[in-house]
């Protein structure tokens, strides 16, 4: 393969390369959601990207409505890192600032990707059904 080659397909290239970066942030928020619910982990949760103005500097996951314990036990500075990036990625925002619902994220943070993957011609499969609904806090 040349370079000429390469300048030629670029934008084939850069499509598919998309493409993987999706099903890949699709799997991993996912299987995020997946852990939340298994965590049994409800209520809201925030997660922040860094910001040394704020003195946080690694990004944040924090748990509002329960213990933050079970937050720290089943997820780490590494997966709160990756989330903002996949985040990020998505949604074309550098700042993360993100609250919401532990039972909202597999339709909150799913959506956007699922519907440009689908657009795309890309088959997925369903939902699972405890990423989409975890169990409801009493």
């Amino acid at each position: 393969m040349n370079i000429s080659h390469l300048l030629a397909h670029r934008a084939a290239y850069l499509q598919k390369a998309r493409l993987a970066n999706l099903a890949y942030a699709h799997e991993t928020l996912r299987a995020f959601a997946n852990r939340l619910a298994q965590a049994g982990i409800t209520g809201r949760v925030r997660l922040q990207s860094t910001s040394p103005d704020d003195e946080r500097y690694l990004p944040t996951l924090t748990a509002l409505d329960s213990h933050q314990s079970v937050i720290e036990e089943h997820f780490t500075d590494d997966d709160a890192i990756e989330l903002t990036d996949l985040i990020g990625f998505v949604s074309g925002e550098e700042d993360i600032d993100l609250t919401l619902s532990a039972r909202d994220v597999a339709e909150t943070l799913l959506a956007p990707v699922r519907c440009e993957l689908e657009s795309k011609g890309v088959n997925l499969p369903p939902l699972a059904e405890s990423a989409a609904h975890p169990p409801r806090q009493a």
